[in-house]
């Protein structure tokens, strides 16, 4: 099952990082080991999305107050989704300056949309994802 969720600063930036593994939540949508988190940036301040969204695969759920976690409650470990590539599984690694992008065990860079990359973008605000395929790079260009 898919679960849209808010994720407001610094959490974000701390699970796109792989700082912060495991999210605490209100236990009201039946979460279940392998559940995907649509994790969306939201700033409560001006009641709105960014456009950055995570997706993350629920690994283990912890609830109940004899573990520490508050009753209604549920601890969610999560692990980045693994998309499969043409060579393997594509992953998030991440740079020496924080950043992440997609790459597969052959070091071979992947467009967000899991299609082999053919073009670096500098930095780009409101993505993590700096190599683009080349329906992706043409409508950058385009922009």
């Amino acid at each position: 099952m898919i679960h849209e969720l808010k994720l407001v600063q610094p959490y974000f930036d701390a699970v796109a990082s792989g700082q912060k593994t495991v999210e605490m939540r209100w236990d009201d949508r039946g979460y279940q080991v392998d559940d995907t988190l649509v994790l969306r940036e939201y700033d409560p301040a001006t009641d709105s999305y960014s456009g950055r969204t995570l997706e993350r695969q629920v690994t283990h759920i912890l609830r109940g107050e004899e573990w520490g976690v508050m009753n209604g409650y549920c601890a969610l470990s999560i692990k980045p989704v693994v998309k499969m590539g043409r060579f393997g599984p594509i992953i998030l690694h991440q740079k020496e300056d924080g950043s992440l992008q997609l790459r597969d065990n052959l070091s071979r860079f992947w467009c967000a949309c899991g299609a082999p990359a053919v073009h670096q973008i500098e930095e780009q605000a409101n993505t993590i994802y700096e190599f683009l395929c080349i329906k992706h790079n043409a409508e950058y260009q385009e922009a």
